[in-house]
């Protein structure tokens, strides 16, 4: 029986973003599902952003003073051993990072982003960059050091994100979410008992936020036994369609009552009005739960012309890493052209990705009236827009003085003057998935164009003042190696008409048509790899029995040119990673350059914090032989080359192989950035009466390392 209208308003429930993810804005998932949660009438639910909570509070001076405490006790502890492991080696070279940083430095570089004159003075802000990557590389030491990516997981290290066994492990986990526990035991212990919670879902989006998901969906059930716990969100969505089997997936959420595949306001909804009705016994489109062990679930689409408009007003805007909110706002969802034979996206079934759905604009210009009051400064997330709905959308924009962008497709209507309509509506920016520049490889994966007109869209974009973020990818199946070289000469020959480009390696997915139907793509069959229980990626044989695991070769031409097309900046969320808020809000300012024309700044340098650079007697005379991040993920593509997926225990087993270093000790000077330099007796005997040469070759050095 569903819920009596009294208990519908009076029916707490908490949807939380967990870590680790973008700090820079919130994700927008749980703006919608509130807002379709409202509507029926649902109105005690509350939001948590865990992510940019957690990060704030890590970042804290006390906690921070804390962790390099940790760091120089590391430091110590090596140092006495008689021989080292390849673990201790890698510990070593992270716990050196903490030198370089006060307990001050991390909150001091949050404040650069948040603070506008600061953070458009571009040399202050890649200082604050610098310490933040440094700072996330050092808070790994709490857990498996070298875990992290800058503000992700690092995918090549000990866990396998394809393994069950890995995943469903809890000690495994709890190493993982570590670094994270001060806030865990804390602040969020603290929210779960804020409130007499009925319900709590975790909006898992992105692979990153997997590990954190997990721990924290025990923390939940071991607080709070009777709370009805949901999973729901792209990840999750992946997950439900590459594990091997549907059984294995309560392996690794062993406390949820349902999950929840595919887009989740109906699902949630629906979960919220029958929460007296026992778990298993729940029948919903998207609703995954116990009674369901084969098959694929049944995915719910929505209605985006009688949906409602997403509620912002949940977020903590002053918390995020940001000078001014930028805002995620989805006017359609799906793919209007869904024909690329290599895309298989979150929610799709028998097509590339979901369908087509366009809101209407005059609801979309009221949603953004409303969210006007918020901010003015837009990324629309969606997969596509067609142009003739992104015409209109941007006429019906233009008096609302947006600053926008968005990620769209290479259509010949860009060329025959759209690029004006579009800067004209407040249109900064424009990220493509060009894909290839090799006309037989664009017919192939059915993109729909041409390198003759991307060129002259690329120009027409250009003269608009419109920044171009270019994304592609090499390795496709029966690509040779002159055709991929053509996608990197592409963009070299048209560097002046692009601001960003990343150029990755193909990826074959199980729902792709590639996979589908692998021999009219020249694939003798389709092959997984052993021991991966989720199918993130696959391989395959092509016509000549050769085996391929990933696309691309690693031919020294395609690493040459990749160098070619690499452009100053950071990766995402930072500026000059491809449509990231940051970079998003840096075109606004300075247009399609992207950075200023001077890119020393306002300050020219001058009021910069003071950079740490700290000398360090080590009992070791070299750090070259000492492991690193690169070696795992070495190790782990031999074993793959092999036919297995390594797990964390083959992995920790290559760790734990010892040597004993030379002990001749030295010095070693750990710069801002983290990174050090060995000081071996010569340079320290040209310090003590230095030239003006290798003063000067000093000061190089340190603009390099964007000191």
């Amino acid at each position: 029986m569903a819920l009596v209208e009294q208990e519908r308003r009076d029916l707490p429930f908490l949807l939380v973003n967990p870590p680790l993810t973008d700090p820079t804005c919130p994700y927008h998932s749980i703006s919608y599902l509130l807002a379709a949660t409202e509507a029926k009438g649902l109105r005690s639910g509350r939001a948590l952003d865990a992510n940019v909570e957690a990060l704030n509070y890590l970042a804290n001076d006390g906690q921070v003073a804390e962790l390099l405490a940790r760091a120089k006790l590391c430091l110590a502890d090596i140092e006495r051993k008689d021989s080292l492991s390849r673990l201790d080696e890698l510990r070593y070279r992270y716990a050196l990072k903490g030198l370089a940083l006060s307990a001050e430095m991390p909150r001091e570089a949050i404040e650069t982003f948040r603070t506008a004159a600061q953070f458009y003075d571009y040399p202050r802000y890649q200082r604050a960059v610098s310490v933040i990557n440094t700072w996330i590389d050092l808070l790994s030491l709490d857990g498996l050091v070298g875990q992290f990516d800058g503000l992700a997981f690092n995918y090549s290290h000990v866990v396998s994100f394809s393994s069950v066994g890995d995943l469903s492990d809890p000690d495994l986990i709890a190493t993982l979410a570590a670094p994270f526990a001060p806030y865990l035991q804390t602040e969020f212990r603290a929210h779960l008992h804020s409130r007499p919670w009925r319900f709590i879902g975790l909006s898992v989006n992105y692979i990153a936020q997997l590990p954190l998901a997990l721990h924290m969906a025990r923390l939940i059930r071991q607080e709070l036994p009777e709370v009805r716990l949901c999973l729901g969100g792209t990840e999750i969505s992946d997950i439900t369609k590459q594990i091997d089997s549907l059984r294995d997936i309560w392996k690794l959420f062993p406390t949820a009552d349902y999950l929840v595949v595919g887009e989740g306001e109906a699902a949630l909804v629906h979960l919220l009005e029958n929460l007296d009705t026992a778990p298993q016994s729940v029948r919903a489109p998207g609703v995954l739960t116990r009674s369901l062990l084969s098959g694929r679930p049944q995915v719910a689409y929505e209605d985006l012309a009688s949906s409602s408009p997403p509620n912002y007003q949940v977020w903590d805007w002053p918390s995020y890493w940001s000078p001014e909110p930028v805002i995620l706002y989805s006017p359609t969802r799906g793919c209007y052209w869904n024909r690329c034979t290599f895309c298989d996206y979150g929610l799709n079934t028998d097509a590339p990705t979901s369908p087509s759905r366009e809101r209407p604009t005059s609801s979309v210009v009221s949603d953004l009236q409303s969210i006007a009051n918020i901010g003015s400064t837009i990324y629309f997330a969606v997969d596509a827009m067609s142009p003739k709905y992104l015409r209109k959308l941007a006429e019906a924009i233009k008096p609302l003085q947006l600053s926008w962008s968005a990620e769209l497709r290479l259509e010949k209507t860009f060329i025959s003057g759209l690029t004006q309509e579009l800067f004209s509506s407040g249109c900064v920016a424009i990220s493509f998935g060009y894909e290839s520049a090799a006309p037989r490889i664009l017919e192939l994966i059915d993109k729909g164009t041409s390198p003759e007109n991307i060129a002259k869209i690329l120009q027409a974009l250009r003269q608009a003042n419109i920044g171009v973020q270019m994304m592609g990818f090499t390795g496709f199946p029966s690509e040779t190696p002159e055709e991929a070289l053509m996608t990197y000469d592409f963009l070299i020959k048209h560097q002046d008409s692009w601001t960003l480009a990343g150029i990755g390696e193909f990826v074959l997915t199980s729902q792709s048509m590639v996979a589908k139907e692998p021999a009219r793509f020249g694939l003798e069959k389709v092959v997984r790899t052993a021991g991966d229980d989720i199918a993130r990626s696959l391989g395959w044989v092509d016509s000549t029995g050769a085996l391929h695991l990933n696309g691309s070769s690693h031919d020294e031409r395609l690493q040459q040119a990749s160098r070619a097309i690499r452009r100053g900046g950071y990766n995402r969320p930072f500026v000059g990673g491809i449509d990231s808020s940051h970079s998003l809000l840096y075109f606004k300012k300075h247009g399609a350059k992207l950075w200023p024309d001077d890119e020393a700044g306002a300050s020219n340098g001058a009021d910069l914090p003071r950079s740490r650079t700290v000398r360090h007697h080590t009992q070791f005379d070299t750090l070259d032989n000492f492991c690193t991040t690169d070696d795992i993920a070495r190790y782990l593509a031999a074993r793959r080359e092999e036919g297995t997926a390594p797990t964390a225990s083959d992995v920790l087993e290559f760790l734990s192989v010892e040597s004993s270093p030379s002990r001749n000790g030295g010095q070693i000077e750990v710069l801002a950035n983290g990174g050090y330099l060995i000081l071996g007796p010569e340079v320290l005997a040209v310090e003590a009466n230095p030239s003006a040469a290798y003063l000067a070759a000093k000061e190089m050095l340190l603009r390099l390392q964007g000191l």
